[in-house]
């Protein structure tokens, strides 16, 4: 049966009054102008207040959740769909630092069957190791410029440069973290003495270099210093085939104006930065040079955050940040449009074959995600920018409940989602 959604729908070519109907499979069947004197023939009308965007997707989390299920009293696939939807997040990419992390066909796609249990699509990465070799089929990677769980170590820049040899021309995306530095800083005082600025900037530095010279899509995740920034910045003018990730928490919080108990539950890496930094960010997300705005979502239980252990959570708290950032942050609701909704479906687009979703039970034929158009998936997300929405753990769904916005007042909400059709 079809269905039709009217409201002011936003892209990245600016906001428009719309009727939108799609059939059964979840997939864009008409786009037609709006006129609004006439509701006939609309199941789900959302007005002035509201804005309608094509489904905002989240390209960086940590669902936690792997064949060996050593994690899973974090976080699984189903619980982070959940978080997910929550905060207005139609479809997730999952991380491979796990126990046992995805980094040939069968550990993927042994993983992969696991998303089964989620109720949104999940695309995962694979993981770079030392011996590892690309996919027999399209993933995007990720490789850790320093330790992480499980086999994705590395012993020295030669052994990783032989690795990256290896997957040259793919999509690879960075934490930079430079681990000698970290290695020297193991003494400081404090989280951010102990990861500092150069640690991040000069991987910054190394991850361009190798970017450049494997011919890589490189991503740079997290970014959170003005000066990492800026080299990334500066290389995308050069014509390096770079993007940046930039999370909520990096966009909010700074390191001077947090308490000792704040700093231990916002501890992360990279760390919190000082306002200098957190204006530089957010300055750029205003100039519309940011790509991607992702969680890392990385669910630790409150014990284990007490403990120091780092990561954060974020997504059910994303489309609340998503409306202060339009509110009262000034970033248009187009800029919106590209880093939460186009350019994230550009990246995801890249591993769908045969212009067929093959992730989780999701199989539509359709063209993709993130454009008001025919043929793609009917995933949506509505903000409700008239409401004031409080953030407490009684109104979250990852299952460590907390967050690090526990207590904010966000001046707009999400309203519903649709994903592949289904409204939530």
């Amino acid at each position: 049966m079809q269905k039709t959604i009217a409201g002011k729908f936003v892209t990245i070519s600016g906001e428009s009054w719309l009727k939108v109907s799609y059939n059964s499979s979840g997939i864009i069947e008409e786009v037609l102008p709006f006129d609004r004197s006439s509701l006939s023939g609309i199941d789900y009308y959302y007005g002035d207040e509201c804005l309608i965007y094509p489904g905002f997707m989240d390209i960086h989390v940590h669902a936690r959740d792997d064949i060996s299920h050593k994690y899973c009293y974090k976080e699984d696939f189903n619980t982070i769909s959940q978080a997910a939807i929550n905060g207005g997040v139609t479809f997730i990419c999952d991380m491979p630092n796990n126990p046992i992390p995805p980094v040939d066909d069968d550990s993927y796609l042994n993983k992969l069957m696991l998303t089964k249990n989620s109720n949104i699509p999940v695309l995962l990465y694979a993981g770079i190791s030392e011996v590892s070799k690309p996919l027999s089929f399209p993933v995007p990677y990720k490789i850790f410029l320093g330790n992480s769980v499980g086999n994705l170590k590395w012993l020295n820049l030669d052994s990783l440069e032989r690795a990256l040899e290896r997957y040259r021309g793919n999509f690879v995306s960075f934490h930079c973290e430079d681990s000698n530095i970290l290695a020297n800083s193991i003494n400081g005082r404090t989280h951010n003495e102990k990861r500092p600025l150069v640690a991040e900037e000069q991987a910054i530095d190394y991850a361009i270099k190798v970017i450049a010279k494997y011919d890589l899509n490189g991503i740079i995740c997290h970014c959170s210093s003005k000066g990492g920034l800026k080299k990334i910045l500066k290389a995308k003018k050069c014509g390096i085939n770079i993007q940046v990730e930039v999370t909520p928490h990096h966009l909010y919080f700074f390191n001077e104006d947090l308490n000792d108990r704040e700093k231990l539950m916002l501890q992360t890496n990279p760390p919190i930065r000082d306002l200098v930094d957190r204006n530089y960010l957010l300055e750029k997300v205003k100039d519309g040079e940011i790509d991607f705005l992702a969680t890392d979502h990385a669910p630790h239980t409150l014990a284990e955050k007490i403990q120091g252990i780092s990561g954060v959570t974020g997504l059910d708290t994303y489309g609340f940040f998503v409306s202060r950032l339009l509110n009262d942050f000034g970033v248009s609701s187009e800029i919106i449009a590209r880093m939460c909704s186009y350019n994230p479906a550009q990246f995801v687009n890249n591993f769908i074959s045969d212009k067929t979703i093959k992730i989780k039970n999701f199989n539509y034929n359709c063209r993709g995600f993130g454009n008001i158009e025919k043929g793609y998936a009917a995933s949506f997300t509505v903000l409700d920018l008239s409401t004031i929405h409080q953030v407490s753990r009684d109104n979250i769904f990852t299952k460590v409940k907390h967050t690090p916005f526990d207590g904010c007042s966000f001046s707009g909400a999400v309203k519903d989602i649709f994903v592949m059709g289904n409204i939530f």
